[in-house]
């Protein structure tokens, strides 16, 4: 099983820049942040968590616009875009997590 997920994540990585440095085995960077940070990290690197769009969709929000008046509240959105929340250094910090 392990073998046959190895091969996927190869073909994979072929045409992903991210994919393609990082080794299925391979702790990631900032394993070692405390939890919160690390379940965060993660949110944002998987593009899923509690946002507007989200909480619209599992019916626990009436809309999907963000604080800042966009018209959907992503996690990409709150991390990159949004001008009230958004990160504002280079998105690969989500991959490294410099300090």
């Amino acid at each position: 099983m392990m073998t046959q997920w190895e091969q996927t994540w190869a073909a994979a990585a072929e045409n992903d820049n991210i994919l393609g440095n990082i080794s299925p085995g391979h702790i990631p960077t900032g394993f070692d942040l405390q939890r919160n940070l690390w379940c965060t990290l993660n949110r944002i690197r998987t593009s899923h968590g509690r946002c507007a769009d989200s909480l619209h969709k599992w019916g626990m929000r009436d809309s999907r616009e963000c604080d800042c008046g966009a018209e959907k509240q992503t996690i990409y959105h709150i991390a990159f875009v949004c001008p009230i929340h958004g990160y504002q250094g280079p998105r690969m910090d989500c991959l490294t997590t410099p300090p």
